[in-house]
């Protein structure tokens, strides 16, 4: 095994740009090439067992290093997606539309809830005129017209609800449910009529 051991031999080795394997000898043997090589092996089987590397191990790693860079890449591009985002969006903030638009939307609704509010106050408020009405039209003259009654007034306006106000021989106007009846006073009783001709507590 001496010739392992020379000099021009050891340089050649350390020189050698290949990859060299020492397993010169067995266990107990050792020579110069052995620390110039790039590995040392105890037997030649041994070098043949590191120099043919098992290639189910190699597609293990391999694909472990494939899934641990997959990994390594989603996490990188879901942290610049995010970041995108969120540029994206401090960039629509920052966009004079945007703030249009939403003022635009807050005056939209404004505007519904406020036609929605005058609407439902002239409803309200309709309602509380037809009741109006319909009270003024119970106390309203010519309804009573209508029912049957008439309104007696003097030539100059002035209604004529008690016996006080005219005298034998005035004039006055008579109104009923078609028009108007001039007429004449000829008599004048302090007595209540009811219907018929009886005196009121006959």
């Amino acid at each position: 095994l001496w010739t392992f051991n020379e000099e021009e031999v050891a340089y050649a080795i350390f020189e050698c740009r290949t990859p060299i394997i020492s397993a010169v000898g067995h266990d107990v043997d050792i020579t110069i090439a052995d620390f110039v090589a790039d590995l040392s092996a105890p037997t030649p089987s041994a070098a043949a067992e590191l120099a043919v590397y098992d290639i189910g191990t190699v597609k293990h790693k391999c694909s472990a290093y494939h899934d641990g860079l997959e990994r390594r890449m989603m996490l990188v591009l879901s942290k610049y997606r995010s970041m995108a985002e969120r540029m994206q969006l401090k960039i629509q903030l920052m966009n004079p539309w945007t703030k249009i638009n939403e003022y635009k939307q807050y005056w939209d609704e404004l505007d519904t809830n406020l036609r929605k509010r005058m609407q439902d106050k002239l409803l309200r408020e309709k309602h509380k005129l037809a009741i109006y009405v319909e009270k003024m039209k119970g106390h309203s003259p010519l309804s009573k017209l209508n029912q049957g009654y008439s309104y007696a007034q003097t030539l100059d306006g002035n209604n004529i609800n008690s016996i006080q106000k005219v005298k034998e021989n005035d004039e006055f106007e008579l109104f009923v449910t078609d028009g108007m009846i001039r007429a004449q006073v000829t008599e004048i009783n302090d007595k209540m009529y009811a219907v018929g001709g009886k005196k009121v507590g006959e």
